[in-house]
């Protein structure tokens, strides 16, 4: 286990700040004695939590959309998914569409 906190500082560390990687810091510290490493496993947590959180809402909306539109079918398809949505925005190429939005 790491015994740093993502924000505390190693306010016992032998060498001055930023600190080399040692047995105590896998990788170093920083400029305000953090330790990296407790840094990075944070970042990390978060950064995947978050993706998992859009993930999981994008997939259950998704879902039931899908199963709606193929359960009712009829004029709800139409009103959820107008059709040739998709094949309007192919028929655009992407660069310029890209760039068009900049100046606003």
């Amino acid at each position: 286990p790491i015994p740093y906190s993502y924000e505390t500082p190693n306010y016992f560390s032998k060498v001055p700040n930023p600190a080399p990687p040692s047995f105590d810091n896998w990788l170093g510290t920083d400029d305000r004695g953090r330790e990296v490493l407790s840094r990075l496993i944070y970042g990390f947590r978060l950064s995947i939590l978050f993706g998992l959180a859009l993930t999981i809402v994008g997939v259950s909306v998704g879902i039931i959309t899908g199963s709606l539109m193929g359960f009712f079918g009829g004029k709800f398809d139409l009103i959820s998914h107008p059709p040739r949505t998709a094949d309007l925005s192919f028929g655009f190429p992407p660069k310029p569409m890209a760039i068009f939005p900049l100046p606003f």
